[in-house]
């Protein structure tokens, strides 16, 4: 059943655009919906009629973010994903982008308008008090006088309050990510503005509004909440695909083909569905790497992502075939030349090939574009190691721990200094290089 009312995000962050959009299932783009809006960037954004973001007010920020943002002096407002980035970090030059980021917001403030003029919406903002709520909606009143409006407020404060236009609701505020799934599903029945929730997948959602480097978003579901979407939406194959990943990421790999395989009975050509149907089936040992490789090369040309690409050159690799894993990364970077995995896969097999300092220059460009990646921080203090600078290695997994604390991270640290000590004593017996 569709929502009687359009549902509307006011913020203050990506997380009620989200949840509005995975259970009503309309995913139009509207103004507020990728944005971090603070209250009184709101207010003056719809006094305002919503005057033009100037170039001249935007900075771009990194601060405790491990992307970084570009901030709005005037409103204060953030924009965390509006930006080319150069692999994980939004890209110095982001004001050479300006004339289509303005564009988009002019039209996203006319669909504001026109949606309010011509349906009955229901705007919902995440944690406001009552005074600030009474602003809200005289602000929206005087901006759409003639507009069938109403507002829900989800506030963690259990304090509940009514207003002329609306009232609050209680709703714990999320530690993480795009909030708690099946909360949301519930609040939103209960005040009848969905039918049946979870139509629309984290995918579907992300990949034609925020763009593929943000889809690690997939993993931030516990599986309870993927099982829950897949028995509300059976015929929605997306919810197990991000199942199926979600096992893949814990290496339950046969599990993950299973959740594949079943995507792939309702689009049987689905490139990433096949793609994971292949990594689980290898990771499990049910079927060998060589015919892997062949199946997933025919998905190459097909493939809008790098996921393909990536694991056949991961293929070659665990196949010894580190020329034809290089050959293939380096058409792949031509198009992609800011994805941080493939740098890192090209790493890999330059290590694997004996070319050690080509492969630190390799996770040197990967580090550029993702520094804090866990998993490139580890490569990289191996690749060290390799080459024989332990005391480097071991001051690159200590700053990558200062950052945030991981248990790959100090299990490495571990062995890196046992290594050393081992190292020394067998130097000490008269055993080592030197010897």
């Amino acid at each position: 059943m569709p929502a009687v009312r359009k549902l509307i995000s006011l913020g203050e962050a990506c997380e009620v655009a989200y949840q509005l959009r995975q259970h009503s299932g309309d995913g139009t783009a509207h103004f507020f919906d990728w944005l971090v809006t603070p209250v009184d960037g709101l207010l003056h954004i719809i006094r305002g009629d919503f005057p033009r973001f100037a170039p001249e007010n935007l900075s771009l920020q990194r601060g405790d973010s491990r992307t970084g943002f570009v901030l709005d002096g005037v409103s204060k407002v953030m924009f965390p994903h509006q930006f080319p980035r150069h692999g994980r970090l939004i890209a110095p030059d982001f004001l050479s982008h300006y004339p289509s980021f303005a564009a988009k917001f002019d039209y996203l403030a006319d669909r504001f308008r026109s949606t309010a003029r011509d349906h009955p919406v229901c705007f919902v903002r995440r944690d406001l008090t009552r005074p600030q709520a009474l602003d809200l909606e005289g602000a929206m009143h005087a901006l759409l006088p003639q507009a069938d409006m109403r507002f829900l407020y989800v506030n963690a404060d259990r304090t509940a309050f009514t207003t002329p236009l609306g009232h609050s609701v209680h709703l714990p505020r999320a530690t993480r990510g795009f909030g708690d799934s099946i909360a949301w599903s519930k609040l939103l029945r209960a005040e009848e503005l969905v039918g049946d929730p979870f139509r629309l997948a984290t995918a579907e959602i992300l990949r034609a509004n925020i763009g593929d480097n943000h889809l690690s978003e997939l993993d931030r579901h516990p599986a309870r909440v993927l099982i829950k979407a897949m028995r509300s939406n059976p015929n929605n194959p997306w919810f197990a695909h991000e199942l199926g990943m979600w096992m893949l990421k814990r290496r339950r790999f046969w599990l993950a083909s299973v959740l594949a395989k079943r995507a792939l009975k309702y689009e049987p050509g689905n490139p990433e569905f096949t793609e994971l149907y292949l990594r689980g089936r290898v990771g499990a040992r049910r079927m060998p790497r060589e015919t892997a490789l062949a199946r997933t090369l025919t998905l190459l040309p097909q493939s809008s992502g790098a996921g393909p690409w990536a694991f056949a050159a991961d293929l070659h690799i665990a196949l010894g075939r580190y020329g034809d894993s290089l050959e293939l990364l380096a058409t792949r970077l031509q198009q992609d030349p800011h994805d941080d995995r493939l740098h890192a896969l090209r790493a890999r097999a330059l290590l694997a090939a004996g070319r050690g300092p080509e492969a630190e220059r390799a996770i040197d460009r990967a580090l550029a574009l993702h520094p804090r990646g866990k998993a490139l921080i580890a490569l990289k203090a191996w690749i060290l190691s390799s080459l024989g600078r332990p005391d480097e290695a071991l001051r690159v997994v200590e700053a990558g721990l200062r950052h945030k604390q991981s248990l790959e991270l100090r299990l490495l640290k571990a062995r890196i200094v046992v290594g050393q000590f081992w190292r020394a004593s067998r130097i000490g017996k008269g055993h080592g290089r030197f010897a």
